[in-house]
């Protein structure tokens, strides 16, 4: 048979796969897209938990900070801004006194082109839109100490700021468990030396906390919000195609908790069982494979211990950007990175912290990816098998396992948390 996943946000791959192989295919849950997403935000910002409403919150001569995830994330930032500006301006928020900072933790920086394309060209000549810079510490202002013991920096404009408001979209997250509520603050806007120590917190465990909601990340990201002065929370559920699905808002905490659960309805997904073979894409996170590598935590959950992962990773920006000692460090042996981080003898501690993850995946599996765009020099310094197609990877694990061998594909891995019912 035939099985095609989303490539790109423009392509798809299609690779055959022998009916005898067919294990499952899990995808998202097909549900219907708010047929009114005007209203749906609306009745969002209306009834928000736990907080009265926007308009009700801020007042006149205020300085209204707004942060919104970057183009790795699909949340409809352009969609949202319009509704929530038009709430400030009738609380009567001048447009001179709003700002909205692109919360991109160590990601590189937006294009002018992708920033009208994140929050409307529109916007983006009305209201003044910045970037936020994680290496530079003038940028930078002290908010407090987490939970963890982290010296906590965060962008100044964030603590300067009289109001902050957050968009962002929730999706299973490798570290926090999910995404969305107080992660726009820490890691989006922090410093990165503080996203460094909030990745570094339980490199040396090896679970895997994919769309758990007990992820000891989750909790010192939940404490910061409460001392930070994140004020108010807009979180979107989309559909497999990235459509709205639900919106929520509010206190971060409540939101966030609510878009959770609408979120586990679209991308907690039941397998029936392990597989000794699991083919997964990346997408939407497949631009470099600092975002790709989330496809091995969601298959990880499905694998039999020792088998193989099928990673689908497009990559054409390469390994990426802000990060390429990574592949130094997924060529070291677990045991030996973990000592370096331990010793700080790391360059990177953010890269090498990512790292440590999934370096606690490939003690469980064995990993195969195809990717054109990167080196095989690369891949393969990274601890991986590297192949052209699909086809070319499956028929080196089957030639290993048996021809009977059962796969399952997971078709979004970059979101997807497959459970075994």
């Amino acid at each position: 048979m035939d099985v095609t996943v989303p490539y790109t946000h423009t392509t798809s791959l299609s690779f055959a796969l022998d009916e005898c192989n067919v294990g499952e295919v899990v995808s998202p849950a097909p549900v219907a897209a708010d047929r009114d997403e005007a209203g749906g935000i609306a009745h969002a910002l209306d009834e928000p938990l736990g907080t009265p409403a926007l308009e009700e919150m801020v007042h006149p001569g205020q300085q209204v900070l707004i942060l919104s995830d970057d183009n790795t994330r699909p949340t409809p930032t352009g969609t949202i801004l319009p509704p929530v500006l038009e709430r400030l301006r009738r609380a009567g928020v001048d447009e001179e006194d709003i700002e909205v900072l692109i919360a991109a933790g160590t990601h590189r920086p937006m294009t002018d082109e992708e920033i009208d394309a994140k929050v409307g060209a529109d916007v983006a000549r009305r209201i003044r839109v910045t970037r936020h810079r994680s290496y530079d510490p003038s940028a930078l202002a002290r908010a407090g100490t987490s939970s963890d013991g982290v010296e906590v920096w965060l962008n100044r404009k964030v603590v300067e700021a009289d109001f902050v408001l957050g968009i962002g979209n929730v999706v299973p997250h490798p570290h926090a468990g999910w995404a969305g509520g107080a992660k726009i603050l820490y890691p989006g806007v922090a410093g990165a030396e503080t996203v460094a120590a909030f990745h570094l917190v339980g490199t040396e465990d090896p679970t895997n906390y994919l769309g758990r909601d007990d992820a000891p990340a989750r909790r010192s990201l939940e404490a910061l919000a409460d001392t930070a002065g994140l004020d108010f929370i807009i979180n979107t559920v989309l559909t497999a195609e990235h459509s709205l699905y639900r919106v929520f808002c509010g206190n971060p905490r409540q939101a966030q908790a609510a878009a959770r659960e609408a979120a586990r309805q679209v991308y907690g997904i039941p397998a029936q069982q392990r597989y000794p073979v699991v083919v997964v894409n990346s997408y939407p996170a497949y631009l470099e494979f600092w975002q790709a590598g989330k496809g091995l935590f969601a298959a990880d959950l499905i694998l039999e211990m020792g088998g193989t992962i099928i990673l689908i990773a497009p990559c054409p920006e390469g390994i990426g950007a802000t990060h390429p000692l990574q592949v130094e460090y997924l060529s070291l042996d677990l045991a030996d990175l973990l000592r370096r981080i331990r010793a700080r003898q790391v360059e990177d501690p953010i890269a090498a912290a990512v790292c440590a993850k999934v370096g606690h995946i490939k003690q469980r599996a064995r990993v195969s990816v195809v990717a054109s765009a990167l080196s095989d020099r690369d891949v393969r310094r990274m601890g991986f098998e590297h192949h052209v197609t699909v086809e070319d990877a499956l028929a080196a694990v089957l030639a290993e396992q048996g021809r009977q061998t059962r796969v399952a594909v997971l078709t979004h891995g970059g979101e997807t948390v497959p459970y075994v019912a």
